[in-house]
């Protein structure tokens, strides 16, 4: 009890203190009031997937479909790394090296038309004109998404899918469609599209439904998926929302090899 005490005390007060760095959040609200956005994770289902066929909207990135061969067909306006500490030099972590922040900072710098998304963690070591830092809460008391959230006492800094679908909700979207989001569906492949083979295939029972739950009261949230089974939202095929047959593609079709051999080397990835 006196842990979870002290941690929600010193939350507050870095919450307090960042208050004019996380409140530049507030320009964005409702700046997309009743569009339709895209949503791509990085679920296995991707290599299956002709992105071209998403350039109609504007699409969110979630970490790393920017390396993706056709990320450029895409409508891309908003893209996230939540990882706290992920910028520092060194950062022992299994799911980075420098080399990989290397790439994604080289993307915020060489797209200032992309809005970026990361931990206020980082904002000592990381400050440009397009990143936004996020921490705890959006300071924004007349959001009712928002305090419908926190007075159900769910955090929607909890990782990343809970982070773009908030935001999206924050800045107007009405109708919100999941890419490449897998663990919403009943039966989910393991792995990421960047890693080699089809992943794992295992089950994901109420994956985030509480949180779901709620943010399906202010947009209406869809997966594409292969199979059109979801769990706690409803989904189509990626064959009737496109009109063409997925396609399996291998990780050397759909990354740059160069890319793909700095991510070989974190231990989580099985690239080759």
């Amino acid at each position: 009890m006196y842990l979870k005490l002290k941690t929600f005390v010193k939350k507050k007060i870095i919450y307090n203190i960042a208050s004019p760095i996380l409140s530049k959040i507030r320009i964005l609200k409702n700046k997309h009031e009743g569009e339709t956005c895209y949503l791509f994770g990085d679920g296995v289902s991707i290599k299956y997937f002709d992105l071209s066929s998403f350039a109609d909207k504007v699409s969110f990135s979630l970490n790393w479909i920017s390396v993706h061969k056709e990320f450029k067909e895409l409508n891309c306006k908003y893209a996230f790394n939540t990882m706290p500490y992920y910028f520092y030099p060194r950062y022992n972590h299994p799911y980075t090296s420098n080399s990989l922040q290397k790439i994604h900072r080289n993307f915020i710098n060489e797209n200032d038309q992309i809005k970026f998304f990361v931990n206020l963690s980082n904002y000592p070591i990381l400050r440009n004109s397009n990143v936004f830092h996020l921490f705890n809460k959006i300071p924004d008391k007349k959001n009712n998404f928002l305090n419908d959230c926190y007075s159900n006492n769910i955090s929607i800094f909890t990782g990343v899918f809970r982070y773009s679908i908030s935001l999206a909700i924050y800045m107007g979207f009405k109708e919100i469609y999941l890419i490449g989001c897998d663990y919403t569906n009943k039966i989910i492949r393991r792995g990421h599209w960047y890693e080699k083979r089809e992943g794992i295939i295992d089950a994901m029972p109420d994956y985030e439904k509480k949180f779901l739950n709620i943010a399906s009261k202010y947009v209406k949230i869809t997966s594409i998926n292969l199979n059109g089974d979801s769990i706690n939202i409803p989904s189509i095929l990626y064959s009737n929302f496109t009109g063409k047959k997925p396609k399996y593609r291998e990780n050397t079709e759909l990354v740059d090899i160069s890319i793909l051999k700095k991510m070989s080397k974190c231990s989580a990835f099985k690239i080759f």
